[in-house]
C-alpha cells in the first residue's frame, strides 16, 4: 500500500482513498490531494476503520474533495471533540457506524450534498445535542442517533427521509423534531416515520431569508435561526453585512414585499414571527442623478478690414460670469434649462460680427444621456427669442466629467440696442 506522509492511500484513475492514518493525532487536516512524486490525485474517499479508534485525534477538518466517508471510518474517536467539513463540501455518504463511538463530539454540520446517512453512524455520540439535517438527505439508517443522550432536538430543512428503526432512540428527554414550515412527511405535535414503530414530539420551525432584490453586487445576510412556539419567535433583523449595493440606488432597509407595499423593518428592528416563513427584501431608493453644468458665455466683435475674415481685429466686448445649473435627472426629454445668458449693448456697432464662446465643464452623477446646447438672442424691446447658430448636441456616459464647447457668431447692426444672449439646455 502506497504511503504520503501520515498515510497510506489506493488509487483508482486520478482519485485516491486514505485507507489508513499513521500520524500522531491531535488536530489533523486530510490533504485534498495527494502526490506519489510523479502524480496528483484528488483525495474522495475516507476509507473504512482509516481512522478507528484513534483516541489522540481531538480535531479533525475534512476537505471538500471527499465524496465518501466509509464504514467504521472514525469509530471510537474517544477524544475527538470537533470535525470541520470544508464547503463547498462534495460529500454525499455518511457510512455505517463511521463516528461511532466519538462521545465528546458536541454538534456535527451535516453538509447539504449528503443524501445517505448510515447504520449506526452516530451511535454512542454522548455529547450531540442537535443535529441539522439538510434537505439533501433522503435516507437515514437504523439507529444511525442512538444512545446521544444529550440529543434534545434535530432540525429537518427537507422534505421527510426515509427512516430506519430507532434513528433517535434513547435520546435525551423532550427530544423534539423541528421539520420546516412547507416541508412534507411530517405531523405536529407527533411524528411516526413510515414503517417503524418510533413516536416523536415534532413541531414546525420557522426561517427569515434576505433577498438582494435586484442588488448588483454584495451578497444578503443569512439569518441561521429558526424560529416556531418553542425555540422563540422573536425575530432580530439583519443588517447589510454582506455590503448589498444597486447601481443608482441607496440601500435604505428591508421590506416584506419586492415592491416596497409591505412592512419596513430596519437593522436591529425586531419582530414576531407568524405561522409561515418570512422573505425580506432589501429595499432601494432610487438615487436623484444630476448634471452639474458649470459654464461661461463669452463675446468677442471681429471688426473686418476690407471684408477679409482672415485679416480682421478682435475687441473682446464682454466676459460673462461663471455659472453654475444642476439638473436632476428627473427632467424629461424636451424639458429646457438656461445655463448661461449675458446682455450686451450692441449700439456701438456698425454691421459687426460678434463670436459668442461658450465654455462648460460638465459632471454627471448617476446620470448620462445627450443634452443639447442652443443660442438664443432675446431683443428688450418685444421679448422676442432667436435662435443664433446650430444646436450642438453633447453626450455623455453616467458620472464622468468633461468639457464641452462650442462658437457661433452673430451680425448686429447700428442702433440694434441691448439684447440678452442666452444658452439653453435642452435633454433629449
Amino acid at each position: 500500500m502506497p504511503i504520503s506522509g501520515d498515510y497510506e492511500y489506493s488509487v483508482i484513475g486520478s482519485n485516491a482513498t486514505i485507507t489508513k492514518y499513521n500520524g500522531p493525532g491531535g488536530s489533523v487536516t486530510i490533504p485534498a490531494t495527494i502526490n506519489d512524486g510523479v502524480n496528483t490525485y484528488a483525495v474522495t474517499i475516507i476509507g473504512t476503520d482509516a481512522f478507528a479508534n484513534y483516541s489522540s485525534l481531538t480535531s479533525l477538518t475534512i476537505p471538500n474533495s471527499v465524496t465518501s466517508i466509509e464504514k467504521g471510518t472514525f469509530s471510537f474517536c474517544i477524544n475527538l471533540a470537533s470535525v470541520t467539513i470544508t464547503e463547498p463540501s462534495q460529500l454525499t455518504s455518511i457510512g455505517n457506524y463511521s463516528f461511532t463511538g466519538c462521545y465528546i463530539l458536541p454538534s456535527f454540520t451535516i453538509p447539504n450534498r449528503v443524501t445517505s446517512i448510515g447504520y449506526g453512524a452516530f451511535l454512542y455520540c454522548y455529547g450531540l445535542t442537535s443535529v441539522t439535517i439538510p434537505n439533501s438527505v433522503n435516507i437515514i439508517n437504523n439507529s444511525a442517533f442512538q444512545y446521544c443522550y444529550n440529543l434534545v432536538a434535530t432540525y429537518f430543512f427537507g422534505n421527510a427521509p426515509t427512516m430506519g428503526n430507532n434513528v433517535f432512540r434513547y435520546v435525551a428527554y423532550g427530544f423534539t423534531v423541528y421539520y420546516l414550515y412547507g416541508t412534507t412527511g411530517f405531523s405536529t405535535p407527533t411524528w411516526q416515520p413510515p414503517n417503524t414503530l418510533d413516536n416523536y414530539n415534532a413541531e414546525p420551525f420557522y426561517i427569515v431569508t434576505y433577498d438582494g432584490n435586484g442588488n448588483t453586487s454584495g451578497t444578503v445576510p443569512i439569518d441561521s435561526n429558526t424560529y416556531s412556539q418553542t425555540l422563540g419567535l422573536t425575530v432580530t433583523v439583519l443588517d447589510n453585512t454582506g455590503s448589498l449595493a444597486k447601481i443608482g440606488y441607496t440601500f435604505v432597509g428591508w421590506n416584506t414585499q419586492a415592491d416596497g407595499t409591505g412592512t419596513d423593518y430596519a437593522a436591529g428592528a425586531n419582530f414576531t414571527m407568524g405561522t409561515a416563513n418570512v422573505t425580506l427584501y432589501a429595499k432601494w431608493q432610487e438615487q436623484l442623478g444630476q448634471w452639474i453644468i458649470y459654464s461661461r458665455l463669452s463675446a468677442t466683435s471681429l471688426i473686418y478690414n476690407d471684408g477679409d475674415i482672415s485679416n480682421n481685429e478682435k475687441m473682446i466686448i464682454k466676459g460673462g460670469y461663471p455659472n453654475l445649473t444642476t439638473i436632476l435627472s428627473t427632467a424629461k426629454a424636451g424639458d429646457t434649462f438656461t445655463v448661461s445668458y449675458l446682455t450686451l449693448n450692441t449700439s456701438f456697432l456698425i454691421n459687426q460680427y460678434i463670436k459668442f464662446d461658450f465654455a462648460s465643464n460638465i459632471t454627471t452623477i448617476n446620470v448620462g444621456g445627450t443634452v443639447s446646447f442652443q443660442v438664443f438672442k432675446i431683443y428688450n424691446y418685444n421679448k422676442l427669442s432667436v435662435p443664433v447658430g446650430p444646436v450642438w448636441t453633447f453626450s455623455t456616459a453616467m458620472s464622468v466629467s468633461t468639457t464641452f464647447s462650442f462658437s457661433v457668431y452673430d451680425l448686429v447692426s447700428f442702433n440694434d440696442g441691448n439684447f440678452i444672449y442666452t444658452v439653453v439646455a435642452t435633454i433629449q
